[in-house]
């Protein structure tokens, strides 16, 4: 009789006798074919990092597309919603699943950086010289499954998956430092909501940068740079503004942020029956600040009343 193993609680992804999650297992790894994938979309209970050797599908996490082939990556965390379509008849996928609880340890002590970039960038090829070594990964995952009497073999799939996921930052980030850029933005604008709502909470307490830079876990140097470069002022100059007008919550809107992230392209919307315009067209501001207007309003239609609204 074959062991199962339950990847997902209901309405499994990968539903097959041999690919299914027993509740004591933290982790497993499995070959599995494109018949043992269930379309979804599904919630996900688990992970699974997926190392495609031949075929092709594509895989969509969260509604963005990924295409799985061959010497391609994918890791999917516990939360996401998956579907996997158009796998080709002679896919073949190394499976390494784990649950909820593996995976938070394994992030345990990562830094932050590392578990943005596998966010922001699930899918990733074996780039020469890391084909071989992901290889060697897997073999060794392959290795420390089969060992179900060792008392540190949850420990060692933890470290094996832990040195995947560094190596291939590492390597990513000293030989395609572009690809990092983009990820030290985001992490950027994350740091700068964080202290924003930090702000808003504390601000009537505290106007020390150090006392918000302790709550973001990062130096009052860094919290200052980034919310300088953001926002064209310094964090003690927000904290300060805030506090002495008594606004609570406020948004910066530095205008070459949001230069390249104005327009509208749904023409069509602008003919039906009852459409005014656009929002943004339809207020005075000075001219400087228009890109805020098209930021804010640039997507808002205006109709003349609720039912040619309603119908559009």
């Amino acid at each position: 009789m074959s062991k199962k193993v339950i990847l997902c609680l209901e309405n499994e992804l990968f539903m097959k006798n041999n690919l299914l999650f027993t509740e004591k297992e933290d982790f497993i790894v499995r070959k599995i074919s494109s018949q043992e994938f269930e379309r979804g979309p599904v919630l996900m209970s688990y992970g699974a990092l997926l190392h495609c050797t031949r075929g092709s599908a594509k895989v969509e996490i969260n509604e963005h597309s990924y295409i799985l082939e061959a010497n391609t990556n994918i890791n999917i965390v516990p939360n996401d919603i998956v579907a996997v379509v158009d796998a080709s008849a002679d896919m073949e996928v190394l499976c390494f699943a784990y649950t909820q609880d593996f995976f938070q340890t394994v992030c345990l002590n990562l830094e932050r950086g590392v578990f943005l970039f596998f966010r922001q960038n699930p899918s990733f090829k074996d780039l020469y010289p890391l084909s071989t070594w992901i290889t060697n990964i897997f073999s060794m995952l392959f290795d420390i499954n089969d060992e179900h009497d060792c008392r540190y073999r949850v420990q060692m799939a933890q470290l094996q998956f832990r040195f995947l996921l560094m190596g291939y930052y590492n390597y990513v980030s000293r030989n395609f430092p572009s690809v990092m850029d983009v990820v030290t933005s985001n992490r950027s604008q994350e740091h700068f909501k964080r202290f924003m709502q930090s702000v808003s909470q504390h601000y009537l307490e505290s106007r020390e940068v150090l006392f918000y830079a302790n709550e973001l876990c990062i130096s009052p140097k860094h919290l200052n740079n980034i919310v300088t470069k953001i926002s064209n002022h310094t964090a003690k100059e927000v904290i300060e503004y805030l506090k002495k007008n008594k606004y609570g919550r406020a948004t910066f809107l530095p205008l070459s942020s949001i230069a390249n992230k104005t327009g509208f392209t749904n023409e069509r919307v602008l003919t039906e029956k009852g459409v005014i315009g656009l929002a943004c067209d339809l207020v005075s501001i000075d001219k400087s600040c228009e890109n805020i207007a098209k930021y804010l309003l640039g997507r808002v239609v205006v109709a003349d009343n609720i039912d040619n609204a309603l119908a559009i």
